[in-house]
């Protein structure tokens, strides 16, 4: 007897378990159903990262965080407390990069003293260049103990090579037979003998000093900077400080202060600038022939810089003290030596090489006498360090000397004078005024300033930066790891 037909015992099932997908597209289990203890830790997780939450919003000593945390609070009162904290937040940040910049850029003030009376002046830095700067005689000996091939093209070239600059390389003779790294060297050895005496107002005695220039072999007269560009010093690395240096000073009570250089035994270019710098290719100079008098009277500026103010970087100040050199060329900074390491940059960049004059680098050859006449292409870039198409200056980041003096030629007489070839440069009247760098915003003015805006807007202390730091840090690796500790076990 053939059974009863029921729907439910018999449909329903197979209905119930039949696929909804085709075989190879039936997902898994575990992609379907959620399993009641993966459920349970993920509720876990978030409930103990609200419970953290909240219990910082409670336990800050920032105002106005407290409110989040209530739960008697209506949601317009949630949203209105989220915006001042909003505002209060973005006008503390606002505020601070304000006296960040502040303290990046503009810490310092410079106020002007009139107190002439209780300070001196250190007295100007006197540069002479012979006129004649080769003993042909020298150079000849130099040609027979070398065996040059070409004794007369050797004579040539070195004859001309020391009154040429960036403007006339171009006009050498063509010479490669002496590589470049003796080109100084025998300049040396067959320079001029420039003689003259020295006489000053003070009876102090003075070092006369032979410089490498940019305008070749020169004599320093009253200056700090000519030790460090001797010959003997000038590749090699030195202590800033010498303490047998003898600067000429003096204030209004010391009288008419001078400085005379006599007896020269030709004419001579002639520089004058502050005692811690020294001129280069671009600074005007005097010409004076033999048997002429010049006289020049000068006027002075001084900056100095308060002690505080070498606490701040030279980006903050935007200036360098002396013994703070960056340049490859020397062991101590000047606003004309970063001049020349950026005059030498530029040698380099567009001529692979650099001039005798500048101080030896591996990285850098000295030029030979094609690439001499590659820069003297290029002479008035070099020169002025300005594009000649664009006029536009090249960006050499150079600062000024924090602590310096500026010197102007306020009267220039010239004399004929048969007996001797003569120069006196003096300072009759005493500068009265004075600049001086001093911080008006220094560290503790940064730190005054941002305590005070979040203070003020937020009501916080370093205390509550501390409490940020602990809760993201300690108590935030303790709650991973009491959660993980959870969810293994």
């Amino acid at each position: 007897m053939a059974q009863p037909f029921h729907f439910y015992s018999e449909l329903a099932p197979k209905a119930l378990t039949a696929p909804k997908y085709p075989q190879w597209r039936r997902p898994k289990k575990e992609q379907i159903f959620w399993k009641p203890e993966e459920a349970r830790s993920q509720i876990g997780i978030f409930s103990k990262g609200k419970a953290l939450l909240n219990e910082f919003l409670e336990s800050s000593s920032i105002h106005g965080l407290g409110h989040l945390a209530r739960k008697e609070l209506h949601y317009a009162e949630y949203l209105l407390w989220m915006t001042v904290l909003m505002a209060a937040i973005t006008g503390t940040f606002y505020i601070g990069r304000q006296s960040w910049r502040r303290y990046q850029h503009f810490p310092t003030v410079i106020s002007m003293e009139k107190d002439y009376r209780n300070w001196n002046t250190t007295f100007a830095m006197a540069t002479v260049c012979p006129e004649v700067k080769i003993n042909e005689t020298s150079l000849k000996e130099i040609a027979e103990r070398l065996r040059v091939k070409d004794s007369d093209q050797f004579v040539r070239f070195f004859k001309e090579l020391p009154s040429s600059n960036y403007e006339s390389f171009h006009l050498l003779p063509e010479y490669n037979e002496v590589p470049p790294e003796q080109y100084l060297q025998i300049i040396d050895e067959a320079k001029y003998d420039f003689r003259f005496k020295l006489s000053n107002s003070q009876d102090a005695e003075q070092e006369r000093l032979l410089m490498v220039t940019e305008n070749n072999l020169c004599y320093g007269v009253n200056s700090e900077m000519g030790f460090y560009l001797t010959m003997e010093n000038f590749n090699r690395k030195l202590p800033v400080k010498r303490n047998n240096i003898q600067l000429i000073n003096g204030g209004p009570l010391d009288g008419e202060m001078f400085v005379q250089v006599m007896n020269m035994s030709s004419g001579y270019h002639l520089s004058i600038s502050g005692p811690y710098d020294v001129p280069d290719v671009s600074v005007r100079r005097l010409y004076s022939p033999a048997s002429h008098y010049i006289m020049l009277d000068l006027s002075a500026l001084s900056i100095i810089s308060s002690d505080t103010v070498r606490d701040l970087s030279p980006q903050q100040r935007k200036c360098r003290y002396f013994d703070e050199s960056n340049l490859e060329t020397a062991d101590v900074y000047s606003y004309n030596l970063c001049r020349m390491q950026c005059r030498a940059d530029l040698a380099y960049d567009l001529c692979k090489c650099i001039p005798y004059f500048y101080r030896k680098s591996k990285s850098r050859p000295y030029c030979d006498a094609s690439g001499m006449k590659c820069l003297g292409q290029h002479g008035q870039f070099l020169t002025n360090l300005r594009d000649p198409t664009t006029n536009e200056k090249l960006p050499c980041g150079c600062l000024p000397l924090c602590n310096d003096v500026h010197y102007l030629i306020e009267l220039e007489t010239h004399l004929i004078w048969p007996l001797a070839t003569n120069m006196q440069y003096s300072m009759l009247h005493y500068p009265r005024t004075r600049l001086k760098r001093e911080v008006i915003f220094g560290f503790a003015d940064l730190l005054v300033s941002i305590g005070g805006t979040a203070g003020l807007l937020l009501g916080c202390s370093f205390l509550s930066f501390i409490e940020i730091i602990y809760y993201l840090t300690v108590r935030l690796f303790f709650f991973f790891r009491t959660t993980w500790n959870g969810m293994t076990n």
